[in-house]
């Protein structure tokens, strides 16, 4: 009789884990696809309106930060729900099973917060950019508007990273969906 022996997943595949639990259920696809969405409508209305909201050319780090904007609100949600799923009870007793070391699952889930919070930003921007070249070809406004310090666009990514950032160690810490939502959205609003 053969002896089967488990063997403990390689890290790779716990974060790959970890990506499909990003989208495995229903409400986090509506919030993932939500926050795509919600870039998309808001570009098209700035597009729309253009020369009314801005009344002449800005440069496109401000139409990402005001494209982003649904994303800051609809993304954070997502990250605690990536984190604080985990803890139910059956979810967290077969994942502690598989991995029973606990800082391994946290690392996946910290890499698989950046790397979507990284995706929507840089989706974002693009939208943006699309969005804005568009009006200035519509509103025939110089192109050299377009461009920014690199020092500018570091800043703009690493603040919506903090916020993103912030959002899953509030969920780390708190380990209950409703609560840390509360903490990230309506604690800054409040206060």
């Amino acid at each position: 009789m053969l002896k089967q022996t488990a063997t403990k997943p390689r890290f790779g595949r716990i974060v790959a884990v970890e990506f499909r639990k990003l989208v495995s259920t229903v409400p986090q696809r509506i919030l993932a696809l939500s926050v795509v969405a919600s870039a998309v409508l808001v570009a098209v209305a700035l597009l729309l309106e253009y020369e009314a909201i801005f009344g002449g050319p800005v440069h496109w780090l401000v139409i990402s930060f005001i494209v982003r904007m649904p994303a800051q609100y609809l993304l954070p949600p997502l990250i605690i729900l990536l984190v604080t799923t985990e803890w139910g009870t059956r979810s967290a007793m077969t994942t502690f099973t598989l991995v029973p070391r606990r800082g391994q699952v946290v690392w996946a889930k910290g890499i698989v917060a950046f790397v979507a919070s990284s995706v929507t930003w840089l989706i974002t921007s693009g939208v943006a950019i699309g969005a804005n070249a568009v009006a200035f070809q519509q509103l025939d406004y110089p192109t050299a508007e377009l461009w920014v310090p690199a020092s500018d666009v570091g800043k703009d990514y690493l603040g919506f990273m903090i916020l993103m950032a912030s959002a899953f160690a509030i969920a780390l810490l708190i380990h209950n969906t409703a609560a840390a939502i509360a903490v990230v959205l309506v604690v800054p609003i409040v206060t």
